[in-house]
C-alpha cells in the first residue's frame, strides 16, 4: 500500500486492524510533511501551515507501537532492504520514507485537469 503522509493521516489507524488479525500488509509512507508538500522553511515558523504535518513524524514507530514491524528508510538502499524484509514477513509492516519537502518533482500533467469545454 503506497501512501503519502497526508493520506496516511486519514487511514493510518487501519494498521491496528492489520496487527490484530496479523494481515500481511506492507505500507510504504512517503513523508514530505503535508498534502502536496510545503517549503521546509514554513515548518520553522511559529504558525505552522494548516495543511502540513510534522516533518519529524515517524510512522514506522507508530506501527511498532501497535505491534507491527516498522522500518525507516532514508536512502534508496535502505528502502530496497526494508522492502525485501517487509515482503518476507507474514504480518503487517510499514516503511517510513522521509522526503525533502523542497525536493523538485516531475510536474503532473492531466488532460482532464487542464482541458476546457467550448
Amino acid at each position: 500500500c503506497l501512501q503519502g503522509d497526508g493520506a496516511f493521516g486519514f487511514a493510518g489507524t487501519e494498521c491496528e486492524v492489520a496487527v490484530r488479525y496479523n494481515l500481511p500488509i506492507t505500507w510504504i509512507v512517503f513523508n514530505n510533511g503535508g498534502i502536496g508538500g510545503h517549503k521546509a522553511e514554513l515548518f520553522e515558523r511559529e504558525n505552522k501551515p494548516v495543511g502540513g504535518m510534522s516533518l519529524g513524524a515517524r510512522y514506522d514507530i507508530m506501527m511498532e507501537g501497535l505491534g507491527g514491524i516498522g522500518y525507516n528508510a532514508k536512502s534508496y538502499d535502505e528502502l530496497q532492504g526494508a522492502l525485501k524484509q517487509a515482503l518476507a514477513l507474514s504480518g503487517p509492516s510499514l516503511i517510513h520514507v522521509p522526503l525533502d519537502p523542497d525536493a523538485k518533482r516531475k510536474p503532473q500533467k492531466f488532460g482532464w485537469l487542464t482541458s476546457t469545454r467550448a
